[in-house]
């Protein structure tokens, strides 16, 4: 990032490389306190005395004050495509003769009629939509804010590659047979509050969640492949059976198994930055729970 920041310290307009523009627009800092590791479309720091997620924020901005314009231009150059397949105009958006490819601002989708080009890429925003069925582009890669699909209760058969905020799919009821490809990252919270069914073939989350995922009514995991890494909390409020190495192998808060049976062969995370809530199990279990992991804080206690 000093790279870009010496370049445009001295020409604001200053011509960036692909791998530059992508810093700028298309990737995100997640903070790994425990691992020195590069995720991809993240990039790891652990010096806690730098902001490094402000710093990237003041160089977005100090691009973006070039105008409309310059941030047409680094996208079109980022996905190959004119510059009149880049638009802030809604109408543009909906118009197909004009194939664009990124639209820059949100996207909040009123009703079934209102289809999202099949060329478009990138939404530099939010996207919502309150239809109970909707139809997601399936090139759609990268969104720059969060995805609220606040009523459907079933989606597929993919999401788009990265979101960088909130994925909300709160009234999600079941994933569909023919399965649903999910981000492989998500920068804030993954939310399915209500999801209570998943096909047999099983289920690919994440491989990372910035935020918290909360899966509150599923009762089994059973063919769910978790994240890696969690940085928030991870709620299975109801979930009363677990796979012995499921779970991911770093959750930055809480790790919330109220109704969980048995721990017998279940594999716990390398590190839990909070709690381990076990409300289900007896206290017995619990115990040689903390003999074996005394790193973990188990509760409730005693």
């Amino acid at each position: 990032m000093s790279e870009i920041e010496d370049k445009l310290y001295r020409n604001k307009h200053a011509h960036l490389t692909i791998d530059e523009l992508h810093v700028l627009y298309t990737k995100e800092i997640l903070a790994l306190d425990i691992y020195e590791e590069d995720v991809l479309n993240f990039t790891s720091y652990t010096d806690s005395d730098w902001d490094c997620a402000g710093y990237l924020e003041e160089l977005r901005l100090d691009r973006k004050e070039e105008g409309e314009q310059q941030m047409k231009e680094d996208y079109a150059r980022i996905y190959g495509c004119r510059i009149d397949q880049v638009t802030t105009n809604s109408e543009e958006l909906y118009d197909e003769e004009k194939s664009i490819v990124v639209f820059i601002g949100s996207v909040f989708l009123e009703s079934p009629e209102q289809k999202l080009p099949k060329t478009l890429r990138n939404i530099s925003g939010c996207l919502f939509s309150e239809n109970e069925e909707e139809e997601i582009p399936q090139n759609l890669d990268y969104i720059g804010g969060s995805v609220g699909f606040l009523k459907i209760h079933t989606v597929g058969p993919k999401l788009p590659n990265y979101v960088s905020r909130i994925v909300d799919l709160r009234n999600l009821r079941e994933i569909p047979t023919e399965g649903l490809g999910f981000p492989e990252h998500v920068g804030g919270h993954l939310k399915m509050l209500n999801l209570e069914k998943i096909p047999p073939e099983g289920v690919v989350l994440p491989k990372t969640i910035g935020g918290d995922l909360t899966i509150d009514s599923l009762r089994s995991v059973y063919g769910v492949l978790f994240p890696e890494y969690v940085l928030g909390a991870v709620s299975l409020a109801s979930l009363e059976s677990i796979g012995e190495d499921q779970l991911p192998e770093y959750i930055g808060r809480d790790l919330i198994l109220g109704c969980l049976k048995s721990i017998d062969g279940v594999q716990f995370p390398e590190y839990v930055g909070a709690g381990v809530y076990l409300n289900n199990i007896s206290r017995n279990e619990r115990n040689k729970l903390r003999k074996q992991r005394p790193d973990l804080t188990i509760l409730p206690t005693p």
